[in-house]
């Protein structure tokens, strides 16, 4: 019997659930998925600071085609003074290539298999190494002290080069942990499930979530104070201790600042989120933050801090929480953060008693800024800029971002501009975002709060894009008289 047109209709309409779930199972290239995986660290102080890192991964091949290698990133050896690497593939040592791309703070290990890997298959792979190095603020090691950014340690693994491959770079939960001597304390990203001592030996055991921050860890002999101000726990984390009252000082600054940024650019979480101040132990290891945590080294410490004050320097690296670690800017566009990171600092600073005349102040500072390196330097788009540019170029570029964020405001309002932020943050947490990610989020929030349409986009064009100086009608908004013109 024939159907007829309607019914024919309905009976495919009907069959199109089955299809898709049908066509959704079977892969369409190759791939993997990581079902388990664990990081352990450890940590010995003598001979010399040494972590011993053993990462544990079990696999399974969901593609539609066998495998013969993958590649894994691992501790880059001079980086980060890596010693001892050993792959293993269900227990065999694995043949492995390694490479540096450009610009990149891993090496790429290619991990070849005895056997092709077939679909439908599982494997184990373990990586072990040492690391010695590390004198910075986002990856130092000394006999008394620790702090490793994931960027710089933690293995994850990429997908294979071929057309409509898929993989993970780490499981979703992942188990980490790292044992220590008794006496330090650590936090590190990713909720803390457990701490258990073992004679001269403490271990933290923490589960991280793929939407939750990047992976790092900060341990150490510290002494711990805690001030707490609304709710919001701030400790600090020093070698010899602070005064009680410059802890307490501090301490309301800082939580004032944490509360400011978590309503204005993103919950950090749910309920409380604490913030670390923590002491660098190497001298030259410079100031630099991880999620929820400022480190300081001891000259910038006892410069604030230790007095009961906090710079804006300070309050920037606290804003970094929510602009590079919430969500992480896009690597191709360093000059996104660093002006979103000045557009926080002055918008808290203009929160607490600065008003409309901070403002002002601010951005006459950031004009006169731009025009003094565009009189010595040739300007290039802010979307082109790298940071290996000449430093007047890099300082052109970074004022004009900073004006950039303020004529935004300028169209949207501080409101929609800020949720704007917020909302950019806070759908791509745990992931990259960047300009593009950031004007389309506004298109959509300066119509929704102002009920009617600014041009975003012109303004993302003229401002990122060109290289035509500041906008006129901007310096004439401010009747800022700077001494100098741009070029027409």
């Amino acid at each position: 019997m024939k159907l007829n047109a309607s019914r024919w209709l309905i009976a495919v309409l009907a069959a199109l659930p089955l299809l898709c779930a049908y066509s959704c199972a079977v892969p369409l290239g190759p791939g993997y998925h990581i079902e388990k995986e664990s990081v352990e660290l450890s940590f010995s102080a003598q001979p010399q600071p040494r972590l011993h890192l053993h990462a544990r991964f079990s696999l399974a091949n969901t593609g539609n085609a066998s495998l013969a290698a993958l590649d894994v990133t691992v501790p880059e050896k001079d980086f980060v003074g890596r010693e001892n690497l050993r792959v293993t593939v269900d227990g065999k040592d694995a043949e492995v290539t390694e490479s540096l791309p450009a610009g990149a703070t891993m090496a790429t290990a290619n991990v070849r298999f005895e056997t092709s890997w077939p679909p439908h298959q599982k494997k184990q792979i373990e990586i072990t190494c040492d690391m010695t190095g590390g004198s910075h603020g986002r990856a130092s090691m000394a006999p008394n002290a620790l702090a490793f950014d994931g960027a710089y340690w933690f293995p994850t693994f990429d997908a294979p080069k071929r057309l409509f491959a898929k993989g993970e770079q780490r499981a979703d939960p992942t188990d980490f942990s790292i044992v220590l001597p008794n006496d330090f304390l650590a936090v590190a990203s990713g909720r803390q499930i457990h701490r258990k001592a073992r004679g001269e030996t403490v271990e933290y055991r923490f589960r991280l979530r793929d939407t939750g921050n990047p992976p790092y860890v900060l341990a150490g002999r510290y002494k711990q104070q805690l001030a707490k101000t609304k709710g919001t726990s701030v400790y600090f984390w020093t070698f010899q201790g602070l005064p009680d009252n410059a802890v307490k000082s501090a301490g309301e600054q800082i939580a004032a600042a944490a509360r400011f940024f978590d309503s204005n650019f993103a919950a950090r979480a749910q309920g409380e989120s604490p913030v670390w101040i923590a002491e660098l132990s190497e001298n030259e290891a410079t100031s630099a933050s991880f999620p929820n945590v400022i480190l300081l080294d001891n000259k910038q410490l006892s410069g604030t801090i230790a007095s009961g004050q906090v710079s804006p320097d300070e309050i920037g690296l606290l804003a970094d929480t929510w602009l590079r670690w919430i969500a992480s800017p896009e690597p191709r566009e360093p000059i996104l953060p660093m002006s979103l990171r000045t557009y926080a600092t002055d918008a808290f600073y203009e929160s607490q008693d600065g008003g409309a005349s901070y403002r002002q102040k601010k951005i006459a500072e950031y004009l006169g800024q731009y025009d003094g390196a565009r009189a010595q330097a040739v300007e290039k788009p802010v979307a082109q800029m790298t940071l290996s540019e000449s430093p007047g170029q890099v300082n052109m570029a970074v004022s004009k971002a900073d004006l950039f964020l303020y004529a935004l405001e300028d169209a949207c309002g501080s409101e929609a501009f800020r949720h704007g932020v917020r909302q950019t943050l806070s759908d791509l947490r745990g992931r990259v975002y960047g300009y593009a990610d950031l004007r389309a989020t506004l298109n959509s929030e300066c119509s929704r709060f102002n009920g009617h349409t600014a041009d975003i986009d012109a303004l993302f064009r003229r401002w990122l894009y060109e290289s035509g100086g500041v906008p006129a009608d901007f310096r004439e908004r401010y009747a800022v008289t700077t001494g100098r013109q741009d070029a027409k």
